[in-house]
């Protein structure tokens, strides 16, 4: 049986990282570093102490060694991690006993623990859409309580408007009530599906799975998707029902997790072919097939669809109409996920958005593929503006993009333990660091933040540490 425990906030652990923060508040030089590797059994469970002093290696050891500050550190007592995972607001540890861990990403606060009966077979899936449809839903409320207040101060003000307004309030309050009803993450163990309330970590329901999944659970607020091993279909699972007979066929086998942005659900397989389903209708709204099999996962960005082929190119494909965008011809097969960089360019008093798709491609190098945009007018003189591929650099030691810095793209290396500081226009290497002793990470790339787990449990919270 599976049981739950809620931590509460303990003063002593944010003393104890404010203590840390003062000792430690500048970047220190490796030759005058005096803290050496404590030895603590964590595993038999270590003292206070010896937990600080691990806080203190630890936090020593990145601003020596690495380009980073610590933000926070957690710790996650007497386990072993398997894997670090982040949504939102949220980040999360599975370990060997196994167990999960929710801590929170503002103070590094472990929400709760849950004790489960066997590994998760893939990574956590919370609600897709939920954090941003919550949002826009709390800022409604704020915006009409400030025209309800505003309106009340008027001394001509409408009665008429004013219900209104106040009718409106009640039913933004209601659906934000409802909406957090639905606030669930969703995992799958040892063929079952489980849902569980994300900010306590009770579980909902679950269920078993009478078929063998290939994919992780996909969820929206009201279905959860799940790729099957041997039927080459999508099934759903209704929130409300648990289960319903309704799937969305494909040709061949699941090759990556499907994405959904609503009301589209978008799958590759092993035929090539990509396909968007409306799951609203219930049907295939289009499909592209490349030239060969799909064995790395899509990506979706704005209005494209991003994924590479073992045909050995990478495709940009509409997401509203299933049309190709550019085709890059990268001559050898490409199995792993792209990443794209975004950042704002300023250049002749001007700004713009740009854009680098990053891919590895098999046997070669990791590629950095500029997304340029070019105009031309058609026979009736109308401009058309259409985006074209350009190689900008590409670098055979890197294997995934993390994310920029000022002024440098950050990139992990084939080794997985090499951290590569590199010229965003050329790639040259600026630098290079060893993670070696944080194996799990996770990336939060809009603000510029990289957790970083060791394998005995301590997670710090680091970001860029630019020059003074």
């Amino acid at each position: 049986m599976i049981k739950v425990y809620v931590w509460k906030p303990i003063v002593v652990g944010l003393c104890l990282v404010m203590l840390v923060g003062c000792l430690f508040s500048g970047k220190q030089s490796n030759s005058g570093s005096s803290v050496k590797n404590p030895k603590t059994s964590l595993q038999a469970g270590g003292s206070e102490d010896a937990i600080v002093n691990r806080i203190i290696y630890y936090r020593t050891h990145i601003e020596n060694t690495l380009p980073f500050q610590v933000l926070w550190e957690a710790v996650v007592p007497n386990e072993q991690i398997t894997r670090l995972s982040l949504h939102e607001n949220f980040l999360y540890a599975e370990t060997a006993t196994p167990k999960l861990y929710s801590i929170q990403t503002d103070l590094g606060l472990r929400k709760w623990e849950l004790i489960l009966d066997a590994p998760i077979d893939f990574p956590l899936a919370p609600i897709s859409g939920y954090p941003k449809k919550e949002m826009s839903v709390r800022e409604q409320i704020t915006k009409v309580t400030k025209d309800i207040a505003d309106e009340e101060k008027k001394r001509d003000s409408d009665p008429e408007r004013l219900k209104k307004l106040r009718e409106d309030l009640y039913s933004y309050k209601e659906g934000l009530k409802n909406l957090s009803l639905l606030d669930f993450i969703y995992f799958i163990a040892k063929g079952k599906l489980y849902c569980i309330d994300r900010y306590k970590g009770r579980i909902i329901w679950e269920a078993e799975l009478d078929f063998v999944p290939i994919t992780a659970p996909l969820p929206t607020l009201s279905i959860v998707y799940i790729g099957a091993m041997e039927r080459r279909r999508i099934y759903q699972f209704e929130c409300a029902k648990r289960f319903a007979p309704n799937w969305f066929k494909i040709v061949g086998d699941i090759t990556a997790d499907p994405i959904y942005e609503e009301p589209s659900l978008y799958i590759a397989d092993d035929t090539g072919r990509i396909y968007s389903f409306n799951t609203m209708e219930r049907n295939e709204r289009w499909q592209y097939r490349t030239e060969r099999a799909i064995k790395a996962e899509i990506v979706l960005d704005g209005d494209t669809i991003y994924v590479g082929s073992t045909d050995g190119a990478l495709y940009a494909v509409n997401k509203y109409t299933g049309v190709l965008s550019w085709k890059y011809e990268a001559g050898n097969p490409i199995t792993a996920k792209c990443n794209i960089g975004t950042r704002t360019v300023v250049k002749d008093n001007a700004s713009y958005v740009e854009q680098t798709v990053y891919v590895r491609i098999d046997n070669d190098a990791l590629y950095a593929i500029l997304i340029e945009h070019a105009s031309l007018k058609d026979k009736a003189g109308t401009e058309i503006t259409f985006a074209r591929p350009k190689l900008r650099w590409k670098l055979p030691e890197a294997k995934t993009f993390l994310m920029y810095g000022a002024g440098q793209a950050y990139i992990l290396g084939m080794d997985n333990q090499t951290l590569y500081a590199v010229n965003i226009d050329t790639g040259a290497i600026k630098a290079k660091y060893s993670l070696e002793k944080f194996p799990f990470r996770a990336i939060d790339p809009k603000n510029g933040i990289i957790y970083l787990c060791s394998n005995d449990g301590y997670i710090m919270a680091v970001k860029e540490q630019l020059a003074k």
